[in-house]
């Protein structure tokens, strides 16, 4: 559900970044991550955590769009490409990272195993914690010239 989420969230953020800004588009997502986080630590049966599981896929997909876009059009030409595949450089080592943690955790002598989830750290406070993150610093976080 989180990837239906992810996709949902992917087609409409072009959208939600012109109409509300970057910026604005930024916090949106991350409270939409909350909301699924808390929803799922909070899930009292499977069909909520379903439920939490589509709206973190939403907020990621809202922030898959936004944040390559702002980080593009709030840096210096100088090191703006620099600064977008750095981006993407630590979303994949995160995920790679996670896949290894998980590995040494499931005992398992193959070099990927099939589970894809961090076994250290629950899903949903993995979110939390980035969204509280994000929402903490985001008096800080400069407007960008298209933001509105």
């Amino acid at each position: 559900m989180a990837i239906a989420g992810a996709i949902v969230g992917a087609a409409v953020g072009g959208w939600v970044n012109d109409a509300y800004g970057r910026k604005k588009a930024t916090l949106f997502a991350d409270v939409i991550f909350t909301l699924g986080a808390i929803l799922m630590a909070a899930a009292p049966d499977p069909y909520v955590l379903i439920v939490g599981r589509l709206l973190v896929g939403l907020g990621v997909g809202i922030a898959s769009v936004t944040a390559p876009v702002y980080i593009a059009e709030a840096s210096p030409s100088e090191i703006r490409g620099s600064l977008v595949s750095t981006n993407v450089l630590m979303i994949t080592g995160g995920q790679f990272l996670s896949y290894l943690v998980n590995l040494a955790f499931t005992g398992v002598s193959l070099l990927f195993s099939s589970s894809t989830s961090s076994l250290v750290v629950p899903k949903c406070s993995q979110n939390l914690l980035q969204s509280i993150h994000t929402l903490a610093f985001a008096y800080i976080i400069p407007l960008t010239t298209l933001s509105h």
